[in-house]
């Protein structure tokens, strides 16, 4: 389906005439639909009309539409399943259903109160007299744009709904988790200052308030796998500027720039009681390397403030990071590169022999935690990321995998306990590649898979739920979609259409922020009205509720 196709189904929705509240569904699309859809009376005999209307919203919609339903958005289900279908010989949905209209259109007198449907097929469909004049369904737009209106006029006939098993129905449905009323996490004066995942699974998301409200900031945080959040105001002074998670540990709070005795002036405050947080080197508890013109300290820290430092005898330039309760870094021995760690004990001193690591060492070392106790290191040389795992004080061999460095997007790095993983989308001449790089200290396995889906907008996140890989993506032909299945069959797993853009035709999803946990992924977008979260969980998707 083209673009221009899409923008004019979007006009169809927009253009609808209004009917009075009474017909309006409760799905509450933008535009007013003209709803209908009390055509369930279900008749023994009924006359050819009967017959062949049936014949006709059996073809096209499956089961008979209940009362309040919409038959465009049922139409619209039908239609983005249809596009997953491969290309096959024969006549195709709807094409294959213009038969029936046909014969429901001949069925007519065309006058009395069968004159509105008559004349809404031959208008929607070019319907005919005879039969060198056949119904046909439209190759650009929607295939019945006007088919609320129809069904509508179908029941100001008395055409009733009669049984027809010998006509086939769709095989399948991509119905939309979510509608247009989903629950507001925040106000639109607000926005997404930030967000993390801690160590206990649970998201936090910061809601600072916009220029000129004059709102308190507002704290979420993400409980029961993604599916509710208890979200509260956060008192004291308001922020300006850019507002950052200090860190993930309780009580959770926020760095920014709050009013101070001579104007703003940066900080932190707790995210519970608005109370001021005392920082040291924009940290409260853990440890810090402190520069000191040519001496470098480590300096210990807690509540805050210094409780104790020792001198190391490192340049102050040396390159070094922390990870697991060990201290690493970068020198020259023997004119090679060697990264080495020790263990840091008691009152910030480094305690033991240096442990230098095997391998060849990258020009830049990072790490990420996975546990308090365990962690990885990790770097790139060339084309391969290097990967090292600790564990209670021990230091894997070093493991080796490639991911792509051309035409990719790259999602990661994601450490758990002794794993590594990162995740990629290719763009190639079929389409996309999806790939992952899983790494443990045994070693890495790099995989990638065809993904085939047509009209791909953009890939907003891919991760990993255990062994199964989950993708979200938005397309052009019908909104917010995922895939959660082992990687060797993703392409093959239908997708599950989280929302339909058309909905949400009044409303822009805007702003789109991603944050990852290790059983779910949580989507947050900026709207005209509100600020929303959408879960997509190994099992279940839908939007973020809040208590």
């Amino acid at each position: 389906m083209s673009d221009a196709r899409d923008e004019q189904m979007m006009q169809a929705l927009r253009q609808r005439p209004t009917i009075k509240p009474g017909l309006l569904i409760g799905v509450g699309v933008v535009v007013a639909l003209v709803v209908a859809v009390a055509v369930v009376a279900v008749s023994a005999g009924g006359g050819k009309a009967n017959r062949h209307f049936s014949a006709l919203s059996r073809c096209l919609i499956g089961e008979p539409v209940k009362e309040g339903e919409n038959v465009f958005l049922r139409l619209r289900e039908v239609e983005l399943a249809e596009q997953l279908r491969p290309s096959a010989e024969g006549e195709g949905w709807p094409a294959r259903c213009a038969p029936h209209a046909s014969e429901l259109y001949r069925s007519l007198d065309g006058s009395g109160k069968e004159a509105l449907l008559a004349r809404l097929l031959r208008s929607e469909l070019s319907c005919g007299d005879d039969e060198t004049a056949p119904c046909q369904f439209p190759t650009e737009g929607h295939p019945f744009g006007k088919a609320d209106e129809v069904w509508e006029a179908a029941r100001i006939a008395g055409v009733a709904i009669v049984d027809v098993p010998d006509v086939a129905a769709p095989a399948h449905r991509l119905a939309p988790a979510l509608r247009r009323d989903l629950p507001a996490l925040a106000s639109a004066k607000h926005y997404l200052a930030d967000s993390g995942v801690t160590p206990s699974g649970q998201a936090w998301l910061v809601y600072g308030a916009r220029r000129g409200s004059e709102l308190p900031m507002r704290l979420c945080r993400v409980t029961e796998r993604g599916k509710s959040a208890e979200c509260s105001d956060v008192k004291g002074p308001a922020a300006s500027g850019e507002l950052t998670l200090l860190d993930l540990s309780e009580p959770p709070a926020v760095v920014g720039n709050f009013p101070g005795e001579d104007g703003d002036e940066r900080g932190a405050v707790s995210l519970l009681d608005g109370a001021r947080i005392k920082l040291r080197a924009g940290m409260r508890k853990g440890h810090v390397l402190e520069p000191r013109g040519k001496e470098l300290f480590l300096v210990e820290i807690d509540g805050g403030a210094a409780v104790a430092q020792a001198k190391l005898e490192l340049d102050p330039t040396t390159q070094a990071t922390m990870v697991a309760g060990q201290f690493g870094y970068l020198h020259e021995q023997d004119g090679e590169r060697k990264l080495s760690w020790r263990r840091i004990g008691a009152g910030a001193v480094l305690e033991g022999e240096p442990v230098t690591l095997a391998g060849t060492i990258p020009a830049r070392v990072d790490v990420c935690e996975a546990t308090p106790t365990s962690g990885v290191a990790h770097g790139l040389q060339g084309e391969e990321r290097v990967v090292w795992f600790v564990d209670g004080g021990a230091w894997s061999p070093p493991v080796k995998g490639r991911v792509p460095r051309v035409r990719t997007n790259e999602w990661g790095p994601d450490c758990r306990p002794a794993r590594y993983l990162r995740h990629w989308v290719e763009r190639d001449e079929g389409g996309f590649q999806v790939g992952r790089l899983d790494c443990s200290p045994k070693g890495c396995k790099s995989d990638a898979v065809a993904f085939t889906e047509k009209r791909i907008k953009r890939f907003l996140a891919v991760t990993s739920f255990d062994d199964r890989v989950a993708v979200v993506y938005e397309t052009h032909a019908g909104g917010l979609r995922s895939r959660v299945a082992p990687l060797g069959s993703l392409d093959a797993q239908p997708p599950a259409l989280i929302m339909d853009s058309f909905e949400f035709s009044g409303e822009k999803l805007e702003n789109p922020r991603v944050t990852v946990a290790p059983d779910h992924v949580i989507l947050t977008f900026d709207n005209e009205k509100h600020q929303l979260a959408i879960v997509v969980s190994a099992d279940a998707h839908g939007a973020v509720t809040p208590k």
